[in-house]
């Protein structure tokens, strides 16, 4: 079963359709601010296989992936709401201390 998982979580593997377990709402402890009062809530679900169309339409709407664990944090109900910021690769300028950093870990 993890040899099956590990090959799907490869770059090669394109499957043909979008195979997921609901989880369903969870509660959990923040990453963030380290509340253990487990208010950081979330719907989760696993992908045993998921397509490239799908796996777009899922970030789209705000889903998050971990490995195969894909959650879509409840951002009106948690603690410390998340955001994605998109940057195309090609736009970006290192600042001068990004470039300072760089040279010293190289």
């Amino acid at each position: 079963m993890a040899r099956s998982i590990r090959n799907q979580a490869s770059s090669s593997y394109t499957p043909n359709e979008s195979v997921v377990t609901d989880w369903g709402r969870r509660r959990s402890s923040c990453g963030y601010c380290g509340s253990p009062r487990h208010n950081s809530i979330s719907h989760g679900m696993w992908a045993d296989s998921l397509t490239v169309y799908d796996y777009q339409d899922l970030l789209d709407r705000g889903w998050r992936r971990s490995g195969c664990f894909i959650y879509k944090p409840e951002m009106e109900r948690t603690c410390c709401p998340s955001y994605t910021i998109r940057l195309k690769a090609s736009d970006f300028v290192p600042s001068k201390e990004q470039l300072r950093v760089s040279k010293r870990i190289q």
